[in-house]
């Protein structure tokens, strides 16, 4: 069944031109024909075409659409409908999309005339009509379902179109489907996805003709004028914006508005009219009377008669409509269905009723929507607003909603998924209205896939683990896999093992793919055998390895929507079922705790379970869709459950390797000790070079103060921390104590360097020499001991680029006074020894790039910082290990974090999170250890406040006896605010119990 509407075809000629109607598509060529042409009807009200600017934006599309002018005359005989449409070609893309003009007809009771087709180009007005070489094609659009319709195509190519050209066009369509009894139906687009400059609708009827007339969604206001026993309805828009759908919508979402024009006066004329079109024969011939006996003898119940009425038709009557004329809503007879052995929905159902009748079993066609399904109950009264007929039929008190087009259904009613559309309009002696219906479908019958994977994980990780699938397909799931396999055979298999290669590179069959049909149940089972390299993952310190257990066919029927800020709902498949059991034979020295975790949407139940029974651990996924849609004001919340689904789709499998093999790395303690003797031994290397030097110095000639060049000072301040300034003041009030005989204590004066850098620079105002000067005023002096002073207190922020910024200006205070100094002592022998660099100086840089990728990755989070840390700053990589380890759930917000681990987060830590506190920690014999409770099954909290060289003890007892404690960094209060939130947390929890 393929009704149609003339408008809905035309609704795609502003911006395409009607080209899209035949390219591509299966066509044949009728040949060249005279297509008539004429001058505009009288009856036609002139609509200007309206100037519109260009914005010259080149993102604006390759035409503009300046006039839909649409006329639709009720008044005579037959309908005539007339069309106006002018298009702007703004560039080369336009000039493609405009090149061609097609209009489409029904011959066998519409006739097309061609009225205009004009080139306006610089002022100038083109006639291309007389000249215009018009084809006829037939053109079948659905012609890979099947359905053959007869239309044909009038089409003609334009010759010199240009860039600025406005080609403009009208015609008028004339006739209409004998098979609505003289009574004209259609829907009027009021809105497209590209925007037009003007929209034009005008309606002619009699007065006393009935006429349906509403818009949907939203309304329309027609203006209304009565003239010589005539009514007009109007309608113009100037500038009507351009809207499209948000993608994934549901079939049903209608966010263009369309009027529906109908001269049935409303739904009991439309059910009378129907009815009448699908009444079952009084005396159907001879061949299906034989038919109906024949099944009557082959079966003993009237279930086996419905459903060997059901199969025959649907098997043995193959799908093809020839819609010809009124064959678009107009069954064939019975006899003939039966005789040709085909036919479309409307022939199968027809033929359908007619056995069951002769089978006396009640049967009603009932006409539906595929895509409109539940809504069509408050759409407007409308022939054209169904594509699809399945039937009722009534035994022993119940209703079975067949359809007859379901080739590949099988076994008996109960086993059988109930035709679900939502809703439809019952004939003969069912309702008048639509009705939404709602079958209840047994759970024998309910679509479903039941997967069984059972996973072979090798002892050696370099070998190839096997993967062995066994799918089960029930109810409609059954019918779609059978109709699949049939169609696609071998690339069946072909499309199975590309997707298995997207989950696991360098899979490969043990063997094809099997298929086990079982019809009586309509059960479908499929066997596959794979071999799947590298199943084992090491860890990135190789101590241990993991297969991630993945819960795949969740990703069949949910996943996320390409747009997510929607304001169209989210089409979700409904109705389905799905069971995942992912099986791994561990023997029994492995120790896995019971997990159930369960997801309740609005939309869907999904539940995982893990559990580890005689040596075998078996991952369950379980989903049920809810609803067939999400409201897109719902869209976040549902994104969240995803969330929480995705968090549990994956299962890590871990197993720590046994003993320290050859390609084992070495033990933290081991680390440590070659790190502190590779420190030390850098530290005695610099301390015999910078002896060395010394003893060489003293043997230079003198000099005044300390000589140095000026960058070797700054970089050595800044590698060194700041230690090099506390260096550099010693060796200068060591100058001046020694020149001056004064009983100064110089190491004294440079550990307290932000005090006594004044001195340093009111000692050099006094020496100023002719070679050299630091005529500064005295108050000028203090200006960079003072910043000195402050950006020195600076240095010891927490936050780096404070830190290194302080650090670097700090410098810069000493440039004045070291500048003196050289000016002072000149280009002597002291001064270009004291410049040079020396092995302890790249030691010491090398000590600095360490310090400070430490402090940038802490910074950064890349390594465990030193203080608590918020939860929001816990790196992924973190999440999926306290994920894994089952201390954060998906449900659960993590608050507050700290990693005790040297340069490791996975070494020994603690959290609190929205729903309790956790710990872990490694023990002597590297086992990770876990600790995790709620709030509500803690019984007392104690904290022991740290100092700056001891962590602040948290002690957790729960109410069971059992406790475990928290250690947490002191450093800028963060235990105070982990303890303070935890408390807070809990009594809330506790106040909330009492």
């Amino acid at each position: 069944m393929n009704p149609r509407s003339r408008l809905q075809d035309a609704s795609a000629f502003p911006l395409t031109l009607l080209l899209v109607l035949i390219l591509g598509l299966s066509a044949s060529t009728a040949g060249a024909a005279e297509v008539p042409t004429g001058p505009v009807p009288d009856w036609v009200t002139p609509i200007d075409i309206p100037v519109v600017e260009s914005d010259g934006h080149e993102g604006s599309g390759s035409t503009d659409v300046l006039l839909f002018d649409e006329q639709l005359n009720l008044t005579g005989d037959t309908p005539r409908q007339f069309f106006h449409l002018a298009n702007h070609i703004r560039n080369a893309e336009g000039l493609q999309d405009n090149s061609s003009l097609s209009v489409t007809y029904d011959p066998d009771y519409e006739s097309i005339v061609i009225h205009r087709i004009r080139i306006h180009r610089d002022g100038r007005v083109i006639d291309r009509l007389p000249t215009a070489d018009f084809q006829i094609y037939q053109r079948e659009s659905n012609l890979e379902r099947q359905l053959y319709n007869g239309n044909l195509t009038a089409h003609t190519v334009l010759d010199d179109l240009r860039v600025g050209d406005t080609v403009e066009y009208s015609y008028s369509v004339i006739g209409n489907n004998p098979v609505f009894d003289g009574r004209y139906s259609a829907f009027l687009p009021l809105q497209w996805s590209v925007s037009l400059a003007r929209h034009s609708l005008r309606i002619l009827v009699p007065e006393t003709q009935p006429l349906t007339l509403q818009a949907r969604p939203g309304r329309a206001d027609f203006e209304q004028t009565r003239q010589d026993g005539i009514i007009e309805y109007r309608r113009q828009r100037d500038n009507v914006p351009g809207q499209n759908v948000d993608s994934e919508a549901p079939g049903w979402y209608v966010d263009k508005p369309t009027v529906t024009l109908s001269e049935f006066s409303g739904w009991p004329t439309i059910h009378q009219w129907a009815s009448r079109l699908f009444r079952i024969p009084d005396h159907p011939a001879p061949s299906v009377r034989a038919l109906a006996d024949d099944i009557r003898a082959r079966t003993q119940t009237p279930e086996q008669r419905l459903t060997a009425a059901l199969s025959f038709v649907q098997q043995d009557i193959r799908y093809v409509g020839i819609e010809l004329g009124a064959g678009s809503h107009q069954p064939s007879e019975p006899s003939q269905t039966l005789k040709r052995r085909f036919g479309d929905c409307k022939d199968k159902t027809l033929l359908l009723n007619t056995l069951l009748q002769q089978l006396d079993i009640p049967a009603n066609a009932v006409l539906v929507n595929t895509s409109l399904r539940q809504t069509i109950v408050d759409e407007p009264a409308s022939p054209l607003l169904f594509d699809h007929v399945i039937t009722r039929a009534q035994l022993n008190g119940r209703s079975y909603w067949l359809d007859a087009t379901d080739t590949h259904q099988r076994g008996a009613l109960e086993f059988r998924t109930p035709a679900v559309f939502g809703a439809g309009l019952i004939l003969g002696d069912g309702p008048d209205t639509p009705q939404v219906i709602r079958p209840v479908i047994p759970d024998s019958a309910f679509p479903s896939q039941t997967v069984t994977q059972r996973v072979l994980l090798p002892e050696d990780a370099s070998q190839a683990g096997e993967l062995i699938i066994m799918t089960e397909f029930r109810g409609s799931e059954a019918s779609y896999i059978r109709g699949r396999i049939a169609r696609s055979g071998e690339q069946f298999h072909s499309d199975y093992l590309d997707y298995y290669e997207s989950l696991y590179p360098g899979v490969k069959t043990y063997s094809p793919a099997t298929y086990h049909d079982y019809p009586e149940e309509n059960r479908m089972v499929i066997e596959e055998h794979y071999e799947v390299p590298s199943l084992w993952e090491k860890d990135e310190d190789a101590s241990r390895r993991v297969a991630w257990l993945d819960g795949d066919q969740l990703s069949n029927f949910l996943s996320a929507p390409a747009t997510r800020h929607r304001t169209a709902p989210y089409a979700l498949f409904d109705p389905i079922r799905l069971r995942q059991d992912i099986k791994v034979d561990l023997g029994s020295q492995w120790m896995l705790p019971e997990e159930h975790q369960r997801v309740d949407s609005d939309y869907f139940d999904y539940q995982r379970d893990v559990t580890y029974t005689g040596g075998v651990l078996t991952v369950s996924h379980r989903f049920r869709s809810q609803a067939d849609h999400v409201p897109a004001t719902d869209t976040e919340a549902f994104m969240a459950d995803l969330q929480q689904v995705n968090d549990l789709r994956y299962y890590g499998l871990q197993e720590t390797l046994d003993g320290p093999g050859p390609d084992a790395p070495i033990s933290p303690y081991g680390i440590g000790v070659i790190v502190v003797s590779l420190v030390l031994l850098l530290l005695v290397i610099s301390v015999v070079d910078y002896l060395r030097d010394r003893r060489h110095e003293k043997t230079l000639d003198g000099g005044a103060y300390y000589p140095v060049s000026v960058p070797k000072l700054i970089l050595l301040n800044i590698m060194s921390l700041g230690l090099y300034s506390l260096f550099w003041g010693y060796r200068n009030w060591a100058y001046i104590r020694d020149r001056d005989q004064r009983p100064l204590w110089a190491p004294v004066r440079a550990f307290f360097l932000g005090f006594t850098l004044y001195g340093l620079y009111a000692d050099a105002r006094r020496q100023t020499l002719p070679e050299a000067s630091l005529r500064w005023p005295t108050a000028a002096l203090a200006v960079p001991a003072v910043a000195y002073f402050v950006l020195g207190t600076l240095t010891s922020s927490s936050v780096i680029w404070v830190c290194y910024g302080a650090l670097i200006l700090a410098s810069l205070c000493l440039l004045p006074l070291q500048r003196f100094y050289n000016q002072l002592n000149g280009d002597n022998d002291r001064f270009r020894f004291n410049s040079r660099w020396r092995v302890r100086h790249g030691i010491l840089a090398l000590f600095f790039a360490v310090i400070f990728a430490f402090e940038l990755g802490t910074t950064l989070y890349l390594v465990p910082p030193s203080h608590v840390m918020a939860g929001d700053k816990v790196p992924t990589k973190v999440r999926l290990f306290l994920d894994r380890e089952h201390l954060l759930t998906p449900r659960e917000t993590l608050i507050q974090f700290y990693a005790s681990g040297f340069l490791d987060y996975t070494a020994e830590g603690n959290g609190l999170t929205s729903q309790g506190v956790f710990a872990y920690w490694h023990d002597t014999a590297s086992r990770l250890q876990t600790e995790k409770v709620g709030f509500d099954e803690i019984a007392d909290l104690k904290v022991t406040p740290g100092s700056l060289n001891s962590p602040t003890l948290v002690q957790i007892t729960r109410t069971d006896g059992s406790y475990f404690t928290l250690l947490l960094s002191t450093e800028d209060k963060g235990d105070q605010r982990f303890s303070d939130a935890l408390k807070s947390r809990w009594q809330a929890r506790d106040q909330t119990s009492l």
